[in-house]
């Protein structure tokens, strides 16, 4: 049987609700001084997750709980087992968790390592008992409490090789999106070049060295008077690649405006657009330092 079958079935739990000596096997419980009981914030501690986490399944579960042991004491009552308990004075109410209440989160817990070990044992111990598994079938150590220690590691490596698994298929996915748009698109605009490779230039420098080096045409205010902004139109060549530009740079058909084609100056995809970047650095801009010559390299790593 499964482990999260416990997580689903209220009556296969309290099937299991008295095998509370597994806590113990799994992971030391601490309890309040002079008591049988533990607070919330143990119940966190002993689980590993946050005490929200805690209070949530209680707010879900509270009637299952609740049948299991837990209760809340208030006011005088609540103060007075603060002191017995030799905790704050100034507690106005504490909500106590018998060992069986203790186990009861252990069995609906999804989001714990060591709730799924203490699942996975208590399915474990009720199957020997009932002579189903003998003492190796499950390729544990016959020492029960190192048994359950092995148990509890092997849980937390498997997540961590399941949350490994995660990164590296979404690394492959972030690979795959720079592949299709270095290779497989028709190029990127000079304005997204510019941040993607030389974001720590200012973009005016930037632009102004393609100009002056002739990587782009330069025609600034070469063109026709434009009498509604009382100035001279940019010439018709103006941003379109230079002479030195052309090996990087190409026009690419944006569309048909106003019955008229329509070009804008892209950079040619795959290897043109890495010398390109060389070849800028070379002249003496400052490339991202974060930037690199590898085709599927991602941010943060190769």
């Amino acid at each position: 049987m499964n482990e999260l079958a416990l997580t689903e079935s209220a009556s296969l739990r309290e099937q299991y609700a008295d095998r509370v000596e597994v806590l113990d096997r799994v992971k030391k419980l601490r309890q309040l001084k002079g008591t049988d009981h533990v607070t919330v914030e143990i119940v966190a501690d002993y689980y590993e997750v946050p005490i929200e986490t805690i209070k949530s399944t209680i707010k879900n579960n509270r009637a299952e709980l609740t049948k299991n042991g837990l209760h809340v004491l208030r006011g005088r009552e609540a103060r007075s087992f603060a002191d017995l308990a030799g905790l704050s004075s100034a507690i106005t109410q504490i909500a106590l968790f018998p060992r069986r209440a203790v186990l009861n989160v252990g069995q609906l817990l999804r989001g714990s390592d060591v709730a799924k070990a203490v699942r996975t044992a208590l399915l474990d111990a009720e199957e020997r008992d009932a002579g189903l598994v003998p003492a190796q079938a499950s390729g544990l150590p016959g020492d029960y409490e190192e048994a359950l220690a092995a148990l509890l590691v092997k849980v937390r490596r498997e997540k961590a090789l399941e949350a490994d698994n995660q990164k590296l298929t979404a690394r492959a996915e972030i690979a795959e999106r720079k592949f299709e748009e270095f290779e497989g698109g028709p190029g990127i605009t000079l304005t997204k070049f510019h941040k993607k490779y030389f974001s720590e230039v200012p973009a005016r420098v930037f632009f102004e060295h393609l100009y002056s080096r002739g990587y782009l045409i330069d025609q600034r205010g070469m063109g026709a008077w434009d009498e509604k902004n009382q100035s001279y139109k940019d010439g018709p060549q103006h941003f379109e690649p230079g002479f030195k530009g052309k090996p990087f740079l190409y026009l690419h058909e944006a569309g048909i405006f106003r019955k008229k084609r329509r070009f804008k100056t892209l950079v040619r995809p795959g290897d043109p657009e890495l010398n390109f970047k060389h070849r800028l650095v070379a002249d003496g801009l400052r490339g991202n330092a974060h930037t690199t010559d590898y085709l599927f390299a991602i941010e943060g790593g190769r």
